[in-house]
């Protein structure tokens, strides 16, 4: 087993947080959750259950929200802040806002300097737009513009956003009297009716920014149905993660994990934990993923993602293509039955992810003679070579999934 941690959140909690609750979280491989109490009080009593369980808090408190609307009384209000967590040690970030368009950047980027200074062990956390949002949403002409520009500004610790791909629930939400603008675009730009494009688009522009700065980055994939998303199989979520982990991200976020409540607008349900606290599939499901996850991810912590390239597949300019002539990492040649991203690191290993979430994937990589494939137990974090016929290892890959190989 690694012994590197690799970090793993969720969105949104159960509705009651309770010393049951924190287990529950902890048993599905969790490291870190958001703490959204009442008030600082109850803030601090969920901490202490975090604690307990051995998970790691993000404090959400609405004196940070105040100091970015106020800044007569910015500084004043996150000394409070920060005098209120100083002797928590699980706390280990500060929630600061989701999805800001580039105007609010300067307001941002100082209550961010000021928590960084006041309190340097915690991060403090932002969460961006996927690449589908509008410009009106962003702010910027183009997405890598807001990017740059939030990179630039803000100087965050990690780089989080989130892109949902799988829609077509079916029917279309339609608006409600009580919807904000915001959240009419928000919805209105997410509804489809098909796989959504663009999602490996948004990997390639934040990983290279993650490059390019040496921030790391976080994905929060898709989890509860909602909207025009529907509701996922254990594949389809694996798919999510495994894409991500290929390209190199060094934390795991879901949307969500308890079920917020049934309204008209995004009618949400099939959450990892119902709203009256009953564990659903998708908590099985995705404690099964996280246990893999943070073997292979915890594995890989601290590595360099030096490149990733796709075999086969739907065509997308947005990626680059294998080429064993120029990109090998010491494969030969690759066959496969369906389509491949392939993502290579520094210490030679490469993360193979199957594109399809239906269907296994048998893999034929050829390697020079002396040269042999091992992968990766998933759930030991053991290696162990595979057969080899003429100069052919053969590896089959479960729908959805990944496996690491060294050569």
């Amino acid at each position: 087993m690694s012994e590197q941690t690799y970090p793993v959140m969720y969105w949104f909690g159960p509705s009651v947080m309770d010393k049951k609750s924190a287990e529950e979280i902890a048993k599905a491989k969790f490291t870190r959750i958001p703490v959204e109490g009442r008030d600082k009080d109850d803030n601090i009593r969920i901490i202490e259950l975090c604690a307990g369980a051995g998970i790691e808090a993000m404090v959400t408190d609405g004196r940070i929200f105040e100091a970015i609307r106020d800044p007569v009384r910015r500084e004043a209000l996150l000394k409070d802040v920060a005098a209120s967590y100083k002797d928590y040690a699980a706390v280990k970030a500060y929630y600061i806002t989701d999805e800001p368009s580039y105007g609010d950047f300067e307001a941002l980027a100082e209550v961010c300097e000021i928590l960084n200074r006041l309190d340097p062990d915690r991060e403090t956390y932002i969460n961006l737009f996927p690449n589908y949002a509008s410009a009106e949403q962003l702010g910027t002409p183009t997405y890598k513009e807001h990017i740059d520009l939030y990179m630039d500004i803000v100087k965050p610790s990690v780089i989080s956003y989130d892109h949902y791909h799988f829609v077509g629930r079916g029917t279309e939400n339609k608006n409600t009297p009580d919807e904000s603008e915001r959240e009419r675009l928000i919805r209105e730009s997410a509804w489809n009716t098909s796989e959504r494009a663009g999602f490996f688009e948004n990997i390639e522009i934040i990983r290279d920014k993650s490059l390019e700065t040496g921030v790391p980055f976080m994905v929060i994939v898709l989890v509860v149905e909602h909207g025009p998303y529907r509701n996922l199989s254990e594949a389809e979520i694996r798919w999510e993660v495994f894409q991500s982990l290929a390209y190199g991200s060094s934390r795991i976020s879901y949307f969500t994990y308890g079920t917020p409540p049934y309204e008209d607008s995004w009618r949400y349900i099939n959450g990892m934990v119902s709203e009256n606290g009953s564990l659903n599939r998708h908590y099985y499901d995705v404690a099964r993923i996280n246990g893999d996850l943070r073997v292979v991810g915890g594995h890989l912590s601290g590595k360099k993602s030096t490149g990733v390239y796709h075999i086969g597949g739907k065509k997308d300019s947005s990626v680059k293509y294998f080429d064993p002539g120029k990109n090998s990492g010491g494969i030969a040649g690759i066959k496969t039955t369906g389509g491949l991203t392939l993502g290579f690191f520094d210490s030679g290993e490469i993360l193979i992810a199957n594109k399809d979430y239906i269907s296994a994937n048998k893999v034929d990589i050829t390697t020079g003679q002396m040269k042999r494939v091992s992968v990766m137990d998933k759930r030991t974090g053991d290696w162990y070579e595979l057969e080899k016929t003429d100069d052919i290892c053969t590896l089959t890959l479960m729908p959805g999934d990944g496996e690491l190989i060294r050569i």
